[in-house]
């Protein structure tokens, strides 16, 4: 079975996440939204095929729009590897960076 791997920006990007959401919106829709990225990404890491590819961008990634997040990944073997979680208004060329 398939699951995901964090990089290091996407844990920060999530952390940073968590904490914009609890002090704008309350730790119980952090949790929320949080937990809806989770599912999002066990569906992704069992059929990636849901994602876009936007090998175009960048060699090898794919793309997933959450609500208000774009879910920056690739795949490998035994899982895919979450390289990036943005907001959509991020300008992905400063931050989707290998």
């Amino acid at each position: 079975m398939k699951t995901y791997t964090l990089s290091i920006r996407a844990q920060r990007d999530i952390e940073k996440i968590y904490q914009y959401t609890t002090i704008e919106f309350g730790e119980p829709q952090a949790e929320s939204y949080l937990l809806g990225v989770n599912d999002c990404l066990q569906l992704l890491s069992a059929e990636p095929e849901l994602a876009h590819n936007i090998s175009d961008i960048r060699l090898g990634y794919f793309r997933y729009l959450y609500r208000k997040h774009s879910l920056f990944f690739k795949q490998r073997k035994s899982d895919i590897l979450v390289v990036r979680v943005l907001h959509q208004q991020m300008k992905l060329e400063l931050h989707l960076t290998s």
